[in-house]
């Protein structure tokens, strides 16, 4: 006569499942932290290769003008005549590549050309919207690697205004929250694209690294 099976079921203690839980809230709390650094590295990555598309348009349209740059005119409309973000894109719809991957809602384009020198030197005297010229970044005397030419803005004035912002008059680049600007997309670094080409993401304003003149390093910045 055979004898009947027995079914056995193995039962986990509390403890056992303790520390299985708590194996487990370590383990999250280790790769956690690690998966947002790499997601910021991956929305950085991005911004800095919309910086990138920019200082190609730009260059491009160096070519067809001249060496000149486009001028800042304050043309807040898509698809206008006017409006350094118009110009360069030459009638394309490159508008995403005007926009940071984690930026606000309602805001339609992240990024401002640096035109504080322009406006001390040019704009205040002739009241003419001015552009910069390859020859400035050339002969300058503070490098082009060191010349901010378009960056991430967190600026509040900036809300309501859609394309084409322009640093004339106001610090629209800043590391951290105020008043005046609303919290950096990433944390507190800044993609920045420099005249040479380069790009980086800093977590500071540089005195010695980064300038908004080509013949002064910044006396008017953002600490």
């Amino acid at each position: 006569m055979i004898a009947p099976k027995i079914c056995r079921f193995m039962w986990f203690t509390l403890v056992e499942l303790l520390v299985v839980v708590s194996v487990i809230c370590i383990l999250m709390g280790l790769l956690l932290p690690s998966l947002a650094k790499s997601k910021t590295k991956a929305q950085i990555t991005k911004c800095q290769d919309n910086l990138s598309q920019i200082h190609k348009l730009m260059t491009s349209y160096t070519v067809s003008w001249n060496s000149m740059y486009p001028p800042a005119v304050n043309q807040r409309d898509w698809g206008n005549e006017d409006g350094w973000m118009n110009l360069i894109a030459d009638g394309q719809d490159i508008r995403k590549s005007y926009v940071c991957p984690t930026e606000k809602p309602g805001i339609l384009a992240s990024y401002s050309l640096n035109c504080r020198e322009l406006y001390i030197k040019i704009y205040l005297l002739t009241g003419k919207y001015p552009s910069w010229h390859d020859a400035d970044f050339a002969k300058s005397t503070t490098g082009p690697s060191k010349i901010l030419l378009v960056y991430e803005t967190n600026y509040n004035s900036y809300r309501s205004v859609e394309y084409d912002k322009d640093n004339y008059s106001q610090d629209d680049l800043a590391f951290s929250t105020d008043e005046q600007h609303w919290a950096p997309n990433h944390g507190n670094r800044m993609p920045i694209l420099y005249a040479d080409g380069h790009s980086n993401a800093p977590d500071k304003f540089d005195t010695g690294s980064m300038t908004y003149f080509t013949d002064a390093m910044s006396t008017w910045y953002e600490l």
